[in-house]
């Protein structure tokens, strides 16, 4: 990265774009969009657009601020404090933006961020009414447009290191999953070629290869054609009626908000579609968990299944409130309708039960699991078309 921008920046200097002058913000710079950009490559490869909204948020903040912040300079001992203070907050930002339980904290920090950045704007307002002499006289021109330029020529080093990482894990899937070496070689040429720039839909094919064995040219090509045909059914998301089930790029995101994020929605070798969350800690003890998954046809949910797996029976009540408060937002997602109380006091007796509403079956069930030192069991919720 050091190399690139250093090249960047002495290619910039030859042309007349760069001077000495701009040393103070080319560091700042490269310690913080730079940083940044390096260590999100792989948010970028599962979602491409985040790239256009990085240069966006470059070019209307970072940019903007940078360029006014840059004529005021504080005194030392104010920005001795500053550095450390606005390193530890970027940590603590990107922390909390790891796991979905952070973000309170993360839009807390988010609240902190902006009122510091209204008070530095505001201050420095205030200072170039009150010194607008001493901003005329200084190289506005590349305080302003430096950084974007730096970025704008940053972009591509990006998209060349995200490409590389994203094929070098593919081809260390295609080495360990596809046998034959002639077969093997025509994958990474042809999903090379098909898939270039577009890591999303490399990394969903890596999906279907470790799912479903391919053994020939034919099954390379028909599994690539396959990963462009599920983009069209996500981006058509065709109206389902209820009778005969739900839309799966509807379905899946049943329990988003409730931090259950699943996978693709894609076929397994018997020819079965399913998509599957993570496993999600709901309590202190980090054992207890809850997974929400979906299964059907390649249009057609027909199961929903919520399951929680209990490990530690001394957060039983915790776990179970929890449970209970997932199947009930699922079941007026996908039903549109409130959970009758019936349901909601079996699962709180803990007692199997089947029942039928309309055209669906809703299925109740405790799975309890032999073990010599705790009591553990699971729970798991299911709806599905009769």
């Amino acid at each position: 990265m050091f190399m690139y921008v250093t090249l960047t920046v002495v290619i910039l200097s030859l042309v007349g774009l760069w001077t000495p002058y701009q040393l103070k913000n080319t560091i700042f710079w490269t310690l913080s969009v730079a940083f940044v950009m390096l260590f999100k490559t792989e948010d970028y490869k599962q979602s491409p657009h985040l790239l256009k909204i990085l240069i966006s948020d470059n070019f209307k903040i970072l940019v903007i601020i940078q360029f006014i912040t840059s004529f005021y300079t504080f005194s030392l001992l104010i920005e001795f404090f500053i550095l450390p203070f606005s390193l530890l907050l970027a940590m603590l930002v990107f922390i909390s933006s790891l796991k979905y339980e952070f973000s309170c904290i993360q839009k807390t920090l988010h609240y902190i961020i902006a009122l510091i950045g209204i008070y530095l704007l505001l201050d420095t307002l205030f200072k170039l009414i009150s010194r607008w002499d001493d901003f005329i006289q200084i190289n506005t021109a590349y305080d302003f447009f430096i950084p974007p330029l730096l970025t704008l020529l940053y972009i591509p080093f990006i998209v060349i290191l995200t490409t590389v990482f994203a094929y070098e894990r593919a081809f260390i899937l295609m080495n360990r999953f596809i046998v034959d070496t002639s077969i093997r070689n025509f994958a990474k040429r042809y999903s090379l070629i098909r898939f270039n720039l577009r890591w999303k839909l490399l990394d969903r094919w890596l999906k279907l290869l470790l799912t479903i064995n391919m053994t020939s040219k034919e099954e390379i090509k028909d599994s690539v054609n396959l990963v462009f045909k599920m983009r069209r059914n996500e981006q058509e998301n065709r109206t389902i009626e209820k009778e005969y089930g739900w839309s799966p790029y509807e379905a899946k995101s049943y329990l988003l908000n409730e931090g259950l994020k699943t996978d693709y929605y894609h076929p397994d070798s018997s020819g079965i579609w399913w998509a599957q969350s993570n496993f999600k800690t709901i309590d202190e003890s980090n054992m207890n968990t809850i997974l929400y998954s979906v299964e059907g046809t390649e249009s057609i949910v027909k199961n929903l299944k919520l399951e929680l797996n209990v490990y530690l029976s001394h957060h039983y009540s915790h776990s179970l409130s929890k449970f209970i408060s997932y199947a009930k937002k699922l079941h007026k997602k996908a039903l549109n309708q409130e959970m009758p109380y019936n349901i909601e006091k079996s699962i709180l007796k803990g007692e199997d039960k089947i029942y039928d509403i309309d055209c669906f079956r809703i299925e109740f069930k405790k799975i309890r699991r032999n073990h010599k030192d705790y009591a553990s069991y699971d729970m798991v919720y299911v709806l599905s078309i009769r």
